[in-house]
């Protein structure tokens, strides 16, 4: 799911924003609302759709992966966009993934492929969309988590996720749901869970209403929540949340249900608010934007950047980097950072950076996912 290069700030953010992740208020029930698919089922959509999507098409992987080997989504033929497996060193094996594109708000050539990441046992974990309708991304559903075999079978793991994290170990996959009304009460709903791999159980952490009119399209105003990391024990889930101009990353443990967002451990801070990665401490380093002026007397301006430490106890460190504004520096992930000028880095987090629902049409560098 990592992506490895460096994205912007706006190509990165749009990948939630896109499908739909709304606003942080408390679920009283969410019966009804899943339209989750067991594994084992081969079902190709999770959610009705008003244009079918064309079947993806995938080639045997080798049973399991040399270290370090990492996937590329690329473009080989117009209309098409494919997930090669590549070696270390950047040579690529090859595709394991491939589907249409499609046109979506003012992008005639969206990707399907909302996450991508290796499994321990060979095959490929994708989060695709389904629905590739115009309006996809304006309703819940038509979203899928699909596993790839080793033998090339592609099966569903669960419907209407949008975007997944593996666990280090493999064993556990924590997952952003966001499906449609399945009960009539006019609301889908938003959620983070995690699903044992092996037993197809799922413990819900935390999860939340979504208003929909009714045709099923989203009425409020949308950010975006994904998990993008596990601490190294697997006791926590390390969320990046971003809606308008703020953004935080927060700490949710993995197991149990947990309060509102508002309550959870987290370094708040603008929309560009990035986890970069986990110290040997098992603290979260975090990049966020540093301003000049306090927006009232003084108009606020960018300033630069501060990398500060985020304990599970919800402790933030003083900052342990600063750089002052360049034009390069704004709204960028300095990913670059770990191991250098933020020594003792022991778990790195990569970009992500998958397009979303009005993806702009010059973003069509490779994204790569571990």
């Amino acid at each position: 799911m990592a992506e490895v290069s460096t994205a912007t700030r706006s190509r990165r953010r749009r990948l939630v924003s896109a499908v739909g992740i709304a606003l942080l208020v408390p679920l009283a029930s969410c019966s009804g609302d899943d339209g989750s698919i067991a594994v084992g089922d081969r079902s190709t959509t999770s959610a009705p759709s008003t244009t079918d999507a064309a079947a993806a098409t995938t080639t045997p992987a080798a049973d399991g992966f040399v270290s370090g080997s990492y996937l590329e989504e690329t473009r080989p033929t117009p209309g098409e966009v494919t997930l090669t497996l590549h070696d270390p060193d950047g040579s690529a094996v090859r595709t394991v993934y491939s589907a249409p594109t499609y046109t979506v708000g003012d992008d005639p050539a969206a990707s399907p492929i909302l996450d991508a990441e290796l499994a321990p046992d060979g095959g490929v974990f994708v989060v695709e969309r389904t629905d590739r309708s115009p309006d996809a991304g304006l309703r819940p559903g038509g979203t899928r988590l699909a596993k790839v075999a080793a033998d090339g079978t592609a099966t569903t793991v669960k419907a209407n996720v949008v975007a997944s994290e593996l666990s280090p170990d493999g064993s556990h996959m924590a997952i952003v749901v966001l499906s449609p009304d399945g009960d009539g009460d006019g609301s889908g709903t938003q959620a983070i869970r995690v699903i044992d791999l092996a037993t197809g159980s799922v413990d819900e952490l935390w999860a939340t209403d979504v208003p929909l009119d009714e045709t099923g399209v989203i009425t409020v105003e949308i950010g975006s929540t994904r998990v993008v990391g596990w601490i190294a024990d697997e006791s926590t889930l390390i969320v990046e949340e971003s809606c308008c101009d703020s953004g935080a990353v927060m700490l949710l443990p993995s197991s149990g249900r947990s309060a509102a967002p508002e309550t959870w451990p987290a370094v708040r801070g603008d929309h560009a608010t990035y986890a970069l990665g986990t110290d040997a401490e098992g603290r979260v380093l975090v990049q966020r934007t540093v301003f000049d002026g306090d927006g009232i007397e003084v108009p606020m301006s960018f300033a630069g950047i501060e990398v500060v430490a985020l304990a599970a106890d919800g402790t933030v460190s003083e900052p342990l980097y600063t750089e002052r504004a360049t034009e390069e520096t704004e709204d960028r992930v300095r990913f670059d950072l770990i191991g250098d000028q933020v020594p003792g880095t022991v778990l790195p987090i990569a970009a992500q950076g998958p397009p979303g629902l009005f993806g702009a049409a010059d973003e069509r560098t490779p994204r790569r996912f571990t």
